[in-house]
Order: structure tokens, then sequence, then C-alpha cells
């Protein structure tokens, strides 16, 4: 396994619960935030070149989140 793939696994499962909470503080549903975090996890590692520790990659994602449910709610208006 590559190390990035093992980072995304690592994440996902020591930290996903955590970060599905902090998406839920944006989304307000739990469907909605644990899709929001799917979306921030495939946009973050289909993009990653390079890896990089799992506390950077978690720093990214959750990043990322704050920044799709933004862009979401800007298209939504």
């Amino acid at each position: 396994m590559a190390h990035a793939d093992q980072v995304l696994a690592d994440l996902a499962r020591e930290r996903g619960r955590d970060l599905t909470a902090y998406a839920f503080l944006f989304t307000g549903e739990p469907a909605a935030a644990q899709d929001l975090v799917q979306d921030a996890l495939a946009k973050v590692f289909g993009r990653m070149r390079t890896g990089f520790a799992p506390d950077v990659a978690e720093a990214y994602v959750r990043r990322t989140i704050a920044t799709l449910y933004v862009d979401g709610y800007r298209r939504r208006r």
C-alpha cells in the first residue's frame, strides 16, 4: 500500500468520527456531513502528489470541508 493510501486509511479509521462531527457543525444533518467528509477526502487525496504526515493531512481535510461547504452555500444562494 502506498504511503498516501495508508495515511488515508488511518485518517478515515482513527479520525473519521471527529471529521464527521466537524462537518456536522456546518451542515446540521448527519448524512450531509458524511457526504461532505467523503468529498473532502476525495479532493485532498485525489490531488496528493507527495505524501504528508497524518496530522497535516487532517488539517488539509478540515480546511477542505470548510471550503467545500462555503462554496456550496454560495452556489445555492
